[in-house]
Protein backbone atom coordinates (compact mmCIF):
# COMPACT_ATOMS: atom_id res chain seq x y z
CA UNK A 1 0.00 0.00 0.00
CA UNK A 2 2.84 2.36 0.79
CA UNK A 3 4.37 1.68 -2.59
CA UNK A 4 1.01 2.26 -4.28
CA UNK A 5 0.51 5.49 -2.37
CA UNK A 6 3.98 6.67 -3.35
CA UNK A 7 3.30 5.77 -6.98
CA UNK A 8 -0.01 7.63 -6.99
CA UNK A 9 1.66 10.61 -5.37
CA UNK A 10 4.43 10.55 -7.95
CA UNK A 11 1.89 10.45 -10.80
CA UNK A 12 -0.06 13.30 -9.22
CA UNK A 13 3.10 15.36 -8.99
CA UNK A 14 3.88 14.57 -12.60
CA UNK A 15 0.42 15.71 -13.70
CA UNK A 16 0.74 18.92 -11.69
CA UNK A 17 4.12 19.59 -13.28
CA UNK A 18 2.77 18.86 -16.76
CA UNK A 19 -0.22 21.11 -16.15
CA UNK A 20 2.14 23.85 -15.00
CA UNK A 21 4.19 23.50 -18.16
CA UNK A 22 1.09 23.58 -20.34
CA UNK A 23 -0.15 26.65 -18.51
CA UNK A 24 3.20 28.43 -18.79
CA UNK A 25 2.93 31.70 -20.71
CA UNK A 26 3.45 31.28 -24.43
CA UNK A 27 5.89 34.19 -24.56
CA UNK A 28 8.45 32.13 -22.64
CA UNK A 29 8.80 30.06 -25.81
CA UNK A 30 9.20 33.02 -28.15
CA UNK A 31 5.54 33.36 -29.12
CA UNK A 32 2.69 35.68 -28.28
CA UNK A 33 -0.90 34.50 -27.91
CA UNK A 34 -4.32 35.58 -29.23
CA UNK A 35 -6.46 36.27 -26.15
CA UNK A 36 -9.46 37.94 -27.82
CA UNK A 37 -10.76 37.88 -31.37
CA UNK A 38 -13.76 38.83 -33.48
CA UNK A 39 -13.93 37.72 -37.08
CA UNK A 40 -12.93 38.24 -39.80
CA UNK A 41 -9.26 37.92 -38.88
CA UNK A 42 -6.44 36.09 -40.66
CA UNK A 43 -2.75 35.34 -40.27
CA UNK A 44 -0.03 34.64 -42.80
CA UNK A 45 2.68 32.65 -40.98
CA UNK A 46 6.32 33.43 -41.64
CA UNK A 47 7.54 31.74 -44.82
CA UNK A 48 4.02 31.23 -46.16
CA UNK A 49 2.21 33.06 -48.97
CA UNK A 50 -1.28 32.05 -47.90
CA UNK A 51 -3.62 33.61 -45.39
CA UNK A 52 -5.42 31.36 -42.90
CA UNK A 53 -8.13 31.99 -40.34
CA UNK A 54 -6.82 33.26 -37.01
CA UNK A 55 -8.44 31.79 -33.91
CA UNK A 56 -8.53 32.33 -30.16
CA UNK A 57 -5.42 31.00 -28.35
CA UNK A 58 -3.42 30.78 -31.59
CA UNK A 59 0.27 31.53 -31.24
CA UNK A 60 1.78 34.48 -33.07
CA UNK A 61 5.49 34.41 -33.84
CA UNK A 62 8.21 36.59 -35.31
CA UNK A 63 7.67 37.19 -39.02
CA UNK A 64 3.91 36.52 -38.96
CA UNK A 65 1.44 38.93 -40.57
CA UNK A 66 -2.08 39.68 -39.35
CA UNK A 67 -5.03 41.32 -41.07
CA UNK A 68 -8.64 42.00 -40.17
CA UNK A 69 -11.77 42.79 -42.16
CA UNK A 70 -14.64 45.10 -41.26
CA UNK A 71 -15.74 44.30 -37.71
CA UNK A 72 -12.65 42.20 -36.99
CA UNK A 73 -10.48 42.72 -33.92
CA UNK A 74 -7.49 40.83 -32.54
CA UNK A 75 -5.88 41.06 -29.12
CA UNK A 76 -2.34 39.71 -28.77
CA UNK A 77 -0.87 39.14 -25.33
CA UNK A 78 2.88 39.67 -25.67
CA UNK A 79 3.80 39.09 -22.04
CA UNK A 80 2.50 40.05 -18.64
CA UNK A 81 1.21 43.64 -18.74
CA UNK A 82 2.13 43.90 -22.45
CA UNK A 83 -0.65 43.75 -25.02
CA UNK A 84 -1.40 45.03 -28.51
CA UNK A 85 -4.71 45.05 -30.35
CA UNK A 86 -5.48 45.30 -34.05
CA UNK A 87 -8.63 47.16 -35.08
CA UNK A 88 -10.92 46.45 -37.99
CA UNK A 89 -9.80 46.71 -41.62
CA UNK A 90 -6.14 46.68 -40.61
CA UNK A 91 -2.93 44.91 -41.53
CA UNK A 92 0.29 44.56 -39.56
CA UNK A 93 3.32 42.31 -39.28
CA UNK A 94 5.89 41.48 -36.62
CA UNK A 95 9.46 41.76 -37.96
CA UNK A 96 10.79 41.06 -34.46
CA UNK A 97 9.20 39.16 -31.60
CA UNK A 98 11.84 37.93 -29.18
CA UNK A 99 11.17 36.73 -25.65
CA UNK A 100 13.40 35.14 -23.05
CA UNK A 101 13.66 35.17 -19.28
CA UNK A 102 16.04 38.12 -19.47
CA UNK A 103 14.93 40.10 -22.54
CA UNK A 104 11.80 41.05 -24.48
CA UNK A 105 12.00 42.88 -27.82
CA UNK A 106 9.06 43.67 -30.09
CA UNK A 107 8.95 45.41 -33.47
CA UNK A 108 5.50 46.02 -34.99
CA UNK A 109 4.96 47.29 -38.53
CA UNK A 110 1.51 48.75 -39.06
CA UNK A 111 0.91 48.64 -42.81
CA UNK A 112 -2.46 50.35 -42.54
CA UNK A 113 -5.41 50.54 -40.20
CA UNK A 114 -5.57 50.85 -36.43
CA UNK A 115 -3.72 49.35 -33.50
CA UNK A 116 -3.72 49.96 -29.75
CA UNK A 117 -0.87 49.24 -27.36
CA UNK A 118 -0.95 48.92 -23.58
CA UNK A 119 2.33 48.59 -21.70
CA UNK A 120 1.13 48.76 -18.11
CA UNK A 121 4.65 48.97 -16.69
CA UNK A 122 7.71 50.84 -18.00
CA UNK A 123 10.08 48.78 -20.11
CA UNK A 124 13.35 47.77 -18.50
CA UNK A 125 16.17 49.73 -20.09
CA UNK A 126 18.51 47.49 -22.06
CA UNK A 127 16.33 44.43 -21.51
CA UNK A 128 13.06 45.38 -23.18
CA UNK A 129 12.13 47.37 -26.28
CA UNK A 130 8.92 48.07 -28.15
CA UNK A 131 8.80 49.89 -31.46
CA UNK A 132 6.02 50.58 -33.94
CA UNK A 133 6.88 51.35 -37.55
CA UNK A 134 4.40 53.03 -39.89
CA UNK A 135 4.78 54.34 -43.46
CA UNK A 136 5.33 57.86 -42.10
CA UNK A 137 6.85 57.61 -38.62
CA UNK A 138 8.65 55.30 -36.21
CA UNK A 139 7.39 55.21 -32.63
CA UNK A 140 9.61 54.30 -29.71
CA UNK A 141 7.82 53.35 -26.51
CA UNK A 142 8.83 53.04 -22.86
CA UNK A 143 5.53 52.37 -21.09
CA UNK A 144 2.18 53.78 -22.04
CA UNK A 145 -1.23 53.39 -23.69
CA UNK A 146 -1.55 54.74 -27.19
CA UNK A 147 -3.43 54.32 -30.46
CA UNK A 148 -2.03 54.49 -33.99
CA UNK A 149 -4.19 55.03 -37.07
CA UNK A 150 -2.49 54.69 -40.48
CA UNK A 151 -4.53 55.68 -43.53
CA UNK A 152 -4.22 53.11 -46.32
CA UNK A 153 -4.48 55.58 -49.20
CA UNK A 154 -2.71 58.73 -48.00
CA UNK A 155 -0.19 57.11 -45.57
CA UNK A 156 -1.19 59.76 -43.02
CA UNK A 157 -0.56 58.50 -39.49
CA UNK A 158 -2.29 59.79 -36.35
CA UNK A 159 -0.72 58.96 -32.99
CA UNK A 160 -2.98 59.43 -29.94
CA UNK A 161 -1.39 58.98 -26.50
CA UNK A 162 -3.76 58.14 -23.66
CA UNK A 163 -1.10 57.58 -20.97
CA UNK A 164 2.67 57.97 -20.75
CA UNK A 165 4.69 59.25 -23.70
CA UNK A 166 5.89 58.10 -27.11
CA UNK A 167 9.07 59.25 -28.87
CA UNK A 168 8.60 59.62 -32.62
CA UNK A 169 11.19 59.78 -35.40
CA UNK A 170 11.00 59.78 -39.21
CA UNK A 171 10.96 56.36 -40.86
CA UNK A 172 14.31 55.13 -42.24
CA UNK A 173 14.97 56.18 -45.85
CA UNK A 174 14.36 53.58 -48.55
CA UNK A 175 17.44 51.78 -49.89
CA UNK A 176 19.01 53.46 -52.94
CA UNK A 177 17.98 52.09 -56.31
CA UNK A 178 20.68 50.54 -58.49
CA UNK A 179 21.42 52.79 -61.47
CA UNK A 180 23.59 52.59 -64.58
CA UNK A 181 27.35 52.48 -64.23
CA UNK A 182 29.09 55.83 -64.32
CA UNK A 183 32.56 57.24 -63.89
CA UNK A 184 33.46 58.28 -60.37
CA UNK A 185 35.46 61.47 -59.93
CA UNK A 186 38.64 61.58 -57.90
CA UNK A 187 38.74 61.98 -54.13
CA UNK A 188 37.27 65.20 -52.76
CA UNK A 189 37.38 66.84 -49.38
CA UNK A 190 34.28 66.01 -47.35
CA UNK A 191 32.82 68.40 -44.83
CA UNK A 192 32.91 67.16 -41.23
CA UNK A 193 29.67 65.66 -39.92
CA UNK A 194 27.21 68.12 -38.42
CA UNK A 195 25.78 67.36 -35.01
CA UNK A 196 22.05 66.77 -35.14
CA UNK A 197 20.15 67.38 -31.95
CA UNK A 198 17.44 65.11 -30.64
CA UNK A 199 14.96 67.98 -30.89
CA UNK A 200 15.54 68.31 -34.63
CA UNK A 201 14.83 64.68 -35.36
CA UNK A 202 12.29 63.54 -32.80
CA UNK A 203 9.04 64.58 -31.19
CA UNK A 204 7.84 63.48 -27.76
CA UNK A 205 4.09 63.02 -27.59
CA UNK A 206 2.80 62.96 -24.02
CA UNK A 207 -0.41 62.05 -22.24
CA UNK A 208 -3.63 63.33 -23.84
CA UNK A 209 -1.71 64.58 -26.87
CA UNK A 210 -1.76 63.66 -30.54
CA UNK A 211 0.55 64.06 -33.52
CA UNK A 212 -0.29 63.82 -37.20
CA UNK A 213 2.36 62.58 -39.62
CA UNK A 214 2.03 63.21 -43.35
CA UNK A 215 4.47 62.05 -46.04
CA UNK A 216 6.96 64.80 -46.86
CA UNK A 217 5.46 67.23 -44.33
CA UNK A 218 8.43 67.17 -41.94
CA UNK A 219 8.23 67.46 -38.18
CA UNK A 220 4.64 67.13 -36.94
CA UNK A 221 2.90 69.49 -34.58
CA UNK A 222 1.72 68.08 -31.27
CA UNK A 223 -1.75 69.18 -30.18
CA UNK A 224 -4.19 68.37 -27.38
CA UNK A 225 -6.22 65.20 -27.74
CA UNK A 226 -9.96 65.75 -27.93
CA UNK A 227 -12.89 63.38 -27.49
CA UNK A 228 -13.47 63.43 -31.24
CA UNK A 229 -9.91 62.28 -32.00
CA UNK A 230 -10.47 58.70 -30.85
CA UNK A 231 -13.08 56.27 -32.03
CA UNK A 232 -15.14 56.14 -28.85
CA UNK A 233 -16.22 52.54 -29.34
CA UNK A 234 -12.63 51.44 -30.02
CA UNK A 235 -11.27 53.36 -27.03
CA UNK A 236 -13.97 51.99 -24.69
CA UNK A 237 -13.28 48.46 -25.89
CA UNK A 238 -9.55 48.79 -25.21
CA UNK A 239 -9.99 50.29 -21.76
CA UNK A 240 -12.46 47.56 -20.86
CA UNK A 241 -10.09 44.82 -22.07
CA UNK A 242 -7.23 46.40 -20.11
CA UNK A 243 -9.37 46.30 -16.96
CA UNK A 244 -10.34 42.67 -17.55
CA UNK A 245 -6.75 41.58 -18.13
CA UNK A 246 -5.71 43.47 -14.99
CA UNK A 247 -8.22 41.49 -12.93
CA UNK A 248 -6.84 38.25 -14.36
CA UNK A 249 -3.29 39.31 -13.55
CA UNK A 250 -2.17 39.16 -17.18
Amino acid sequence: MKQTGWTVGRWCAAWVLAAGLLAAPAWAEGAARVTFITQPAEMMPKGSTRWRRLNLNDEVREGDRIRTGMGGRVEILLSKNRVLRVGQASEMDLPRLFFSRQENHVDVRLVFGQMWTTLAQPLKKGQESYRVRTPTATLGVKGTRFNVDADKDSSEVVLSVVEGEVVTTPPPPPPPEAGPRREISGPQEIAPPQEVTREEWSVIVGKNKKAVFRPGAGKPQVTALTEDDLDQDWEAFNLQRDAELGKLGK
